[in-house]
C-alpha cells in the first residue's frame, strides 16, 4: 500500500528482503520511482521503496494516521 500519513513507522519486512532490521518508511515519493504501467516500479529494490508497505510485512514502531 502506499503510505499518505505516517509517524515514526518502521516495518520488518525481512521475509522480502532478508533485512534484519525494520526499514524506516516515510510518505515522500521515492526519488526515480516510476510506474511503467505494467506493475514495474522503475527496477528499485523492494528495500528502497520506502513509501509503500507490502502485504505479509510487520510493523515493528510508529503508526499509520489514515
Amino acid at each position: 500500500m502506499r503510505l499518505i500519513s505516517a509517524v515514526g513507522l518502521e516495518v520488518d519486512e525481512s521475509a522480502l528482503t532478508g533485512e534484519t532490521k525494520p526499514s524506516k518508511k516515510k510518505t515522500e515519493a521515492v526519488e526515480g520511482h516510476h510506474d511503467d504501467g505494467g506493475g514495474k516500479a522503475g527496477g528499485l529494490a523492494l528495500s528502497e521503496r520506502t513509501c509503500v508497505a507490502f502485504m505479509g510485512t510487520l510493523v515493528r514502531n510508529g503508526e499509520s494516521l489514515e
